[in-house]
């Protein structure tokens, strides 16, 4: 029950299944160090965003409707990443952070770096949209 690559291995066979809650619940069990590794960090990131599959036409309406709400940005951005959309999903986190990058305690800023770990460091979107946050950021 305490055996790391079996908690990341079920973890991601309930991911792959949908089953979301499954593999939260399996994943809170893994010990600080397994939950440390590059895989578990990939999977802790596809944790983040796996829930938000099924809503994408709602929020992307909500987004259209008004696309000054922050918090129908964020889900839509987070649908997207779910659903492989990488760029586009992190053009709407660049959005909310452009326009309040403390929002819901900088969760758009969270959401771009749970990205990033999902994607991994070589990714060539995240080398490109790390400089694009930077630049929001910082300028």
């Amino acid at each position: 029950p305490q055996h790391g690559p079996s908690l990341l291995l079920l973890t991601q066979i309930s991911l792959d299944r949908e089953e979301w809650k499954k593999g939260e619940a399996l994943f809170s069990r893994l010990s600080p160090a397994s939950a440390k590794t590059p895989e578990a960090i990939k999977l802790k990131a596809r944790l983040t965003f796996a829930g938000e599959k099924g809503n994408l036409d709602t929020i992307r309406q909500r987004v259209v409707d008004n696309p000054d709400d922050l918090e129908a940005k964020l889900r839509y951005g987070q649908s997207l990443v779910a659903l492989e959309n990488y760029a586009e999903g992190m053009d709407q986190f660049l959005d909310i952070l452009k326009k309040n990058s403390t929002f819901q305690d900088s969760a758009a800023r969270h959401a771009m770096i749970n990205t990033f770990e999902l994607l991994g460091p070589k990714h060539p979107l995240v080398t490109s949209y790390r400089s694009k946050m930077s630049a929001v950021l910082f300028s």
